[in-house]
């Protein structure tokens, strides 16, 4: 008896999906604050010239770059982007990358790369210099 109780413990807690990602939630700028490499090592970002644009519906990632009042200037290079079996996808001229979402809520998105390199952002805000 106590091994059937095991074995549907078992069963249940393997069966258990996935909680779907709501990848619109992506949309709109971040800023990275830390990476998290896969032997320990930290880099901590504190200030950042450039920042992260994402727009899942339009399939774009552009890197801004934000000045004093709050304006923002493109690099006029936009990657590709897709979300796909729980996996974002970012084509670039040279390169195509692709993380697993660790984290995704409406302040920090957490990206993990095929090396197991943690990529942590918050959502962007523009200083407040008053």
């Amino acid at each position: 008896m106590r091994l059937l109780a095991v074995f549907i413990f078992l069963l249940l807690f393997c069966c258990q999906t996935k909680e779907q990602t709501n990848i619109k939630l992506i949309n709109g700028q971040w800023e990275i604050t830390e990476v998290k490499m896969s032997d320990g090592h930290k880099k901590k970002y504190t200030i950042n010239e450039f920042i992260d644009f994402y727009d899942i519906n339009k399939g774009i990632k552009m890197k801004l770059k934000a000045d004093l009042m709050g304006n923002f200037t493109s690099t006029q290079v936009a990657d590709s982007v897709f979300y796909k079996n729980d996996l974002l996808h970012v084509i670039t001229p040279f390169d195509t990358m692709v993380y697993e979402i660790e984290t995704l809520t409406d302040q920090q998105l957490i990206l993990v790369d095929k090396d197991e390199n943690n990529y942590i952002y918050k959502k962007y805000k523009k200083l407040n210099l008053n």
